[in-house]
């Protein structure tokens, strides 16, 4: 784990939002990802103090929590599409790699993947775009994790 991780200042309320809130960017469209970060550093200029650090992860997580509870419907139903097409594509390839009798045939019920990616009018478009890039910048901050997505540092 990184250096930063370890700070004094790292809290337990402070790993429980990166947790929390690394599920929900993992669970966001990656062309919305893509979108979002389109023409934005993914990895910013760095303060050279660890403690300033942690206290701009923390006031950009923030902001991200009010939003996301404001937008709360809107991303559940979201990643529930984005999760249920991953899934439908994932339980096909294991029927089709199967010998036998396939376990569980009511999930592959093709209702999982024909789940459409979820239309975006342009407010939303500007909250999830935000969203994305201040959780970006929060993980890079933090210092311990980046979404696979995203390119590798130069």
């Amino acid at each position: 784990m990184d250096q930063q991780s370890e700070h004094a200042f790292v809290t337990k309320k402070l790993r429980k939002a990166r947790a929390r809130q690394r599920r929900v960017l993992a669970r966001i469209e990656d062309w919305l990802v893509e979108q979002a970060m389109k023409g934005l550093p993914t990895d910013p200029p760095l303060p050279q103090s660890e403690s300033m650090r942690v206290f701009i992860e923390e006031r950009l997580r923030e902001r991200v929590d009010a939003q996301l509870k404001e937008h709360a419907e809107l991303l559940g139903e979201m990643a529930d599409a984005y999760v249920a097409r991953n899934l439908a594509w994932f339980l096909a390839g294991c029927k089709d790699s199967a010998d036998g009798v396939f376990p569980s045939a009511e999930l592959l019920d093709q209702s999982y993947a024909k789940r459409p990616v979820q239309q975006v009018d342009t407010a939303q478009g500007h909250f999830i775009w935000e969203a994305v890039a201040l959780l970006v910048w929060a993980d890079t901050l933090a210092g311990d994790h980046r979404d696979p997505r995203l390119a590798a540092p130069a």
